[in-house]
Parts: structure tokens; sequence; C-alpha cells
């Protein structure tokens, strides 16, 4: 990492957690805004309406003895004693849970952290008085918890108070009769803030390069790092000036929460951004390039015919379609989008929102990686029109469709037969926002591990859309939904 990186991270790894609203988080933004204000035209702060949560305090007591743990948000303060049962993830997912009633349940096996929502769902349901998750490392974390699972729109909170412990705490656990939790946490309303830095271009077109400040705990990976990147990338185009104009949006309260908590809870800064300035600058933008959880070698999340194709063209790998990250608002409205990323390994490493995400978790490699790919990807989309790239990628969706199934093949040839027509910027915007998007099987509350699926026509039979909670059950329901998909394309080429 060079010394401009590892400044950056340095100054705003020192201020710890920093929840959107917190005081940290306005610490962090006068140092993000200090450093685009050198070198853009034009830097503006936007406030965004939000919970802001924080955990003072957090203890689990086993026969007198006392062991630190980390609250799940948004639980709020609370002290619960009761007899406590042991049980594995696997039985929560599968309803073994006969004597969870009235009693606090301690959680063990969790290989995917947001297994932990779903659990306190499923928990809550069932008349726990409170849940303890065992970490299968020697860690704290977080992960928000809801009342209810799917990732919609639903007016939610947390279901029952949920903590988290090291793996180390199971064998003080497991002595003892009885347990008793006390957080002191507290939830408000307050205003996280996105900042937003411009660097003017001789042209109309934009092009978005995005991080997120807000984090938990230390949030080196998840995104101090990718924060670096895309003030890292602001300095080159600084340097050299580009055709397009180049907005870096460093957003807030990515990992959320709503000012109205809802189990859609993430991407708040990025979808309140998209929601105010759509109208000023929707058309105008040509990409969003954004730099999330970038860990190890980069891979690439990508929406959108002209996203795909762009990374092919660069010999760049797409393994993933962003659903989790803030290009998520964007891609709903067609815009192409490219997260630099590495979600996988963050997650199966155990550094997902825990503190194993601290400064040791930083290489410099991944910091330069990440930096190169981001400016390569920048200089092809600043020389070419981004719609250029779009037969490359639907050669690139295509064959991702092989033998998926008779909705993708469907879907596939109604885009195909709007394309040879001609390709347009607003074509492409309601093509990609028709057959990009994002389902989770609805097994997701029957067995851990389960996650969000995305990309090219994802939907199938037996899936839940996500985040409107739509439940495709059958064939007939995913066949409405291709022909959903074939009428806004028929429509899109028509007006064209």
């Amino acid at each position: 990492m060079d010394r401009v990186g590892l400044d950056v991270v340095s100054n705003l790894y020192r201020f710890g957690e920093a929840v959107a609203g917190s005081v940290e988080e306005r610490r962090s933004v006068e140092i993000i805004r200090g450093f685009l204000e050198e070198l853009c035209d034009n830097v503006e702060v936007e406030f965004v309406p939000v919970t802001s949560w924080s955990e003072q305090l957090c203890t689990l007591e086993v026969d007198g003895y006392r062991v630190r743990c980390s609250a799940h948000p948004p639980t709020e303060s609370v002290d619960v004693e009761s007899e406590a049962v042991v049980l594995s993830i696997d039985d929560v997912f599968r309803g073994k849970l006969e004597e969870v009633r009235d009693r606090i349940a301690v959680v063990t096996g969790v290989e995917d952290p947001d297994d932990v929502a779903e659990a306190t769902a499923i928990l809550g349901g069932l008349g726990a008085r409170a849940a303890v998750y065992v970490d299968r490392y020697e860690a704290y974390r977080r992960v928000v918890v809801c009342s209810y699972a799917i990732p919609n729109y639903v007016s939610s909170s947390a279901a029952i108070p949920a903590v988290h412990v090291p793996r180390s705490a199971l064998k003080l656990i497991v002595r003892g009769s009885r347990l008793r939790i006390y957080v002191r946490a507290r939830a408000r309303r307050g205003h996280g803030m996105n900042v937003l830095g411009d660097l003017f271009g001789s042209r109309e077109e934009l092009i978005y390069v995005s991080a997120h400040h807000d984090h938990w705990f230390w949030g080196c990976v998840d995104d101090l790092v990718g924060v670096a990147v895309a003030l890292g990338v602001a300095r080159d185009v600084a340097g050299r000036r580009m055709r397009k104009g180049v907005r870096i949006a460093i957003f807030g309260a990515e990992e959320g929460l709503p000012e109205t908590l809802s189990p859609f809870y993430w991407a708040v800064g990025s979808r309140m951004h998209v929601l105010r300035s759509w109208r000023r600058v929707g058309d105008r933008i040509e990409l969003v390039l954004n730099i999330d959880v970038p860990y190890g070698t980069p891979r690439l999340a990508a929406t959108g015919l002209e996203a795909l194709g762009i990374s092919r063209y660069l010999g760049l790998e797409v393994d993933s379609y962003g659903f989790i990250y803030d290009t998520f608002p964007f891609a709903a409205l067609g815009v192409p989008t490219i997260t630099i990323e590495n979600f996988e390994k963050v997650l199966s490493s155990g550094i997902y929102h825990s503190t194993l995400d601290d400064i040791a978790a930083l290489d410099a490699a991944t910091y330069r990686g990440s930096l190169e790919t981001a400016i390569r990807i920048l200089r092809l989309v600043d020389r070419f029109d981004a719609a250029r790239f779009a037969d490359l990628g639907l050669l690139e969706a295509a064959q991702q469709l092989v033998n998926r199934g008779a909705i993708q093949s469907i879907a596939m040839r109604g885009v195909e037969r709007c394309l040879s027509y001609g390709v347009s910027k607003e074509v492409l915007r309601v093509v990609n926002s028709a057959i990009f998007g994002y389902a989770i099987d609805r097994s997701f509350l029957t067995r851990p591990g389960v996650r969000e699926i995305g990309g090219v026509v994802p939907w199938g039979p037996d899936t839940v859309e996500v985040p409107t909670g739509m439940d495709i059950k059958g064939w007939r329901r995913a066949y409405e939904k291709a022909l959903s998909i074939l009428n806004s394309i028929y429509f899109a080429c028509r007006g064209s």
C-alpha cells in the first residue's frame, strides 16, 4: 500500500467503530471531505436520515462469572436471566426446538454469520427469551437481526435480544445452569452522511466511483480499504483529467440502518442519494464503479450488459452480482455497475463484520491490485461509450444461462431480438432493470447457508424475489415473471 493509501486507512481506523449518525462517523467524514477538497472541483456532504445504534456494554454472566459479548443491532438495553439450552444452527433451521420457550438459546456451528438474522427470527417466533451465538473464531461479530427474515420493506424490529461471544466462551456456558445477559445499547434517530466529490470533464457523461465509510468494529477490509482506493482514483483523475466527469461518492449507512427499520436495512446512504439525485444526474451516469470488501485477489460483481461486456473485454472474471453492495439502487434502475470485491473470501476467512477485520487484515497487494483494476476500468469507459460493450455483455450473459431453464431461454430470446434493432442507453436501461435481479431460494428458512442469488434472470420456481419479498411459488408464477420481463423489453424496443 502506498503512503497516501496507508495514511487514509490509519486516520480512519483510529476512530474505531463508525456507525451512521455517530460522532465517529462525523470525524471520519471530515477527513474524507478534506482529502477530496484538495483534489475535486466541487465537494458536498449529503445528510441521510437513519436510525443510529450504539453499544456501550455487553456482558454474559454464567454462575457468577462474566465474559464480554457483542450485541447484534438493533438490540437495545436489556437485562435477562434464564436457563439456557445449547443447540446447533442446524437444529434451529430444522425445527428441533422443543425446549427453547422462555429460555436463552445458545447457538453453535454458525458458518455463515448472516444466518444469525434468520435464526433469531425463528427463535423469537418460538418464544425464546434471547439468543447467544458462539463464533467459530475467537472473535466478536455484528449482524442486524429483525423480526422478519425476508429482505423486504416491511417495518420490523429485533425479534429478541441477540448477542455474540467468541468460541472460548462455550466452555464456560456449558458448565453453568443459568445465563444472564446484560446489554446497554441505544437506538436513536439521527443523520448519516454521504460525501460527494466531483471532478468535471469536458463531456456531460458521469462515472461514479464509490465506497462506504461506515463500518462495524474496525472495518479495515469492509470498507476502509475501499475508501482508500476510491480516493486513490480521485488522485489519478485529478492528475490527468478525463473527457467524462467523475463523481467520487463515499456513502454512509451502507451497513444500515434506515429511519424505519426493515429487513432490507442496508445501502441506506446510496439508496437515499439515488432517490434525491436521479432526476438531475440519472441520464448522465455511464457506469458505477464500486469498491467494497476487497481482499486478496480482486474479483468483480457486475450488473448490466455493458458492465459484463467491459469485464469480458478487459479479461476480468465476474463471479457475483452485487445485491449486497451500494450499487443496488443504481442497478435497479438499469445503470451498469461493477464492484471490485472478494466477498466469498472475506466470508470464509471469518473477517466479515467481526473484530478480525482489523489492521492486520490489510494487504498492500490488495490495495494496489484494486486501484489498478479501478483505473483500467475507468480509463476504458472514459475512452469509449459503455453501450459499445453491450453486445459482448449479451454474449457473456447467454453463456451463463446455457441449460439454466425455459424461463431464462425465453427472456434471453426477447433480449436478443430487441437489441437486434439497435442499442441505445434508454433501451439498455430498461433491458438491464428487467433481466438483472435478485432472488433467494425458498428453503432459506429451513436450512443454513442459503444466500441471495443475483444476475441474469435469477428467478425460478420456488424462489422469493428480493427485496420485494414476492413469492414465486411454482412454475405458473415463474412463467408470469418471465412474461413480465418480455413485456418490459417489448415496450422498450417499440419506444426506441
